[in-house]
């Protein structure tokens, strides 16, 4: 395992000094059998060769300046290491002594890029390259030749669906292979069916909390090994036991459900219960993570020119969850606050076991429920016959309209939303209404704790997606995973609130952008209406985009890109 700050660029550089010193030495091999030593200047018949020097005979630069006696170019620093390298290899030795010098430079470089291989980082990043390169060349591609040709809107939907059926499961495939931030990424995309294509949040919807487990033995193992190097405690001295089967894996860890003995369900005035929830980080995790955004930043240069700002955001924001300690002392705080909210009694957040938490193991009070989504899903299927499949239809019709826009579903001739209400007989409709108000109403809910908490408390949940959100059998929220928490300064409450008020009252573009610069957005060609633009996009909506004929967020968001991309993006706009 390389050490964190061993990064791709340096893996690279090294990588391309042994290889040139590898050819190097092939090249001397060749010189050394095909011609014979000879003194420098003799009358030989291949002295001419010979006079040529070293630098010259292996097509190294620089050789035109003129030689000094050993036949090496005298050009500073760069000919003081080709002069030793020269004597070093002097042709005046016997053949046999350069090659086994030349075999022990050659072998030196082998074994060094070798255990360079063998590394993980490197090892991971080539998998990917391999595997994910392709599909990002064919894509590309196939959007040149697209635009190239001039293809009507129907033929780059047929193109981009074969697209997208072809590859989703690939993607989704080297995201369960490499697991770490791929599988992260695919997490945050899989809530964003406006952005994404629906092969791909079908796929990527299960890396919420699906994802294949560690073992029991070895889950059991690293909490044992956690709990006696923090508090010489064994597995055995804490828990009376711990289910096989995790409630949820994801990127960075896995949940499993355990039971407390005494005195730890009441020790230190904790109160959450018998039942715990243990949250263990699958071994070198942090790693992993740290090279596999090297990768990431790379393919921003390479297919997501204009995105490096938001992957930066990602990278402060999702390396800041590998300590559950901090997660254990966030989740205290947004309890307290909650406790004493209005929202007391609508939403619920677990009690940590504070003396029992470590860098890699969180214990805390188990909340009884189900996935939010899951179990709005489930009340569709109700409200429409029992039809599961039905349901499932509507959802991905619904996904369709948020990717492609009503509009262009018109042109392609997908049938809507609409369709399906048509053929709907008078009950299914009521039950259908009914949802609706009780699903709004949830989601007021959520938009109101989340506001509650940025403007209110001082610290709030930075990555709110449909896994970290419970419906309980009481009928509350539960508000889990505070590994990405955040906060906001009065002056960052004060530059949103500018921004969204210079929106709002149909300010001048020049203002609006102003209000964008004191907030801490920088573009490329600090282009007024451009990052006027950016404001509506980040704290209103897309509908300039939709007038500008972009029928998602995303392709808005890259539209502008194009004209001006964003060099620094504040932390604030991530909230």
């Amino acid at each position: 395992m390389l050490p964190p700050s061993f990064s791709m660029s340096r893996i690279v550089n090294v990588s391309l000094v042994w290889c040139l010193a590898l050819l190097l030495s092939t090249k001397c091999i060749q010189a050394s059998t095909v011609h014979k030593p000879v003194a420098v200047g003799s009358r030989h018949r291949y002295g001419r060769w010979k006079r040529r020097g070293v630098s010259q005979r292996l097509n190294l630069p620089g050789w035109r300046r003129g030689e000094n006696e050993v036949g090496m170019v005298d050009n500073g620093r760069r000919g003081k290491i080709m002069e030793s390298l020269a004597l070093a290899m002097s042709f005046r030795q016997p053949a046999k002594q350069q090659h086994l010098l030349v075999m022990g430079i050659g072998g030196v470089a082998l074994v060094c890029i070798g255990k360079m291989i063998q590394s993980e980082a490197v090892q991971r990043a080539l998998y990917f390259w391999v595997h994910a390169g392709p599909i990002v060349a064919h894509y590309k591609f196939a959007k040149w030749w697209l635009t190239k040709t001039k293809a009507p809107l129907q033929k780059r939907d047929r193109v981009y669906q074969r697209l997208h059926n072809q590859y989703a499961g690939k993607s989704f495939d080297i995201a369960l292979k490499l697991k770490g931030l791929y599988v992260k990424i695919a997490q945050i995309v899989s809530s964003r069916p406006d952005f994404v294509p629906p092969q791909y949040v079908a796929l990527f919807v299960t890396a919420q909390d699906s994802l294949p487990q560690l073992p029991i033995e070895q889950v059991v193992e690293i909490v044992d090994r956690m709990l006696r190097a923090d508090y010489n405690l064994s597995f055995d001295d804490v828990f009376e036991s711990m289910d096989a089967v995790a409630l949820g894996s994801a990127s960075i860890g896995q949940c499993h459900r355990a039971i407390l003995k005494e005195p730890y369900t009441t020790l230190n005035g904790y109160r959450g219960g018998k039942t715990a929830a243990v949250k263990v980080m699958h071994p070198g995790a942090e790693e992993r993570f740290r090279c596999d955004f090297q990768v990431f930043r790379w393919l921003c240069k390479v297919a997501l020119t204009g995105w490096q700002p938001i992957l930066d955001e990602c990278y402060r924001q999702i390396m800041s969850e590998f300590d559950y300690r901090k997660e254990a002392a966030s989740l205290e705080r947004v309890r307290t606050i909650m406790s004493k909210s209005p929202f007391r009694g609508k939403v619920k957040v677990p009690e940590p076991h504070q003396l029992l938490c470590t860098k890699e193991l969180l214990v805390m009070e188990m909340l009884n429920g189900k996935k939010l989504s899951d179990s709005m899903e489930d009340d569709l299927a109700v409200a429409l016959g029992r039809n599961k499949e039905l349901a499932e239809d509507v959802i991905n019709q619904k996904r369709l309209e948020m990717i492609l826009g009503e509009d262009k579903m018109a042109t392609l001739g997908i049938s809507g939303q609409d369709d399906t209400w048509k053929i709907l007989g008078a009950i299914p409709k009521l039950r259908l209404l009914r949802l609706y108000l009780r699903v709004q109403a949830v989601i007021d809910l959520l938009a109101d704790v989340q506001g509650y908490q940025i403007f209110h408390a001082t610290v709030f949940n930075g990555d709110p997606h449909p896994g970290n959100i419970l419906k309980l059998k009481d009928g509350s929220l539960g508000l889990i995973d505070y590994g990405q928490t955040k906060s906001i300064t009065e002056e960052e409450k004060l530059g949103v609130s500018r921004v969204v008020q210079a929106i709002g009252n149909h300010a001048p573009t020049r203002v609006i952008a102003n209000t964008m610069r004191d907030l801490g957005f920088r573009t490329k060609k600090d282009n007024d209406d451009v990052l006027a633009k950016y404001a509506a996009l980040f704290f209103d909506s897309d509908t300039e985009g939709k007038r500008m004929g972009c029928p998602t967020p995303q392709s808005y968001f890259k539209k502008l890109t194009e004209m001006d991309p964003l060099v620094d993006v504040p932390d604030v706009a991530s909230t």
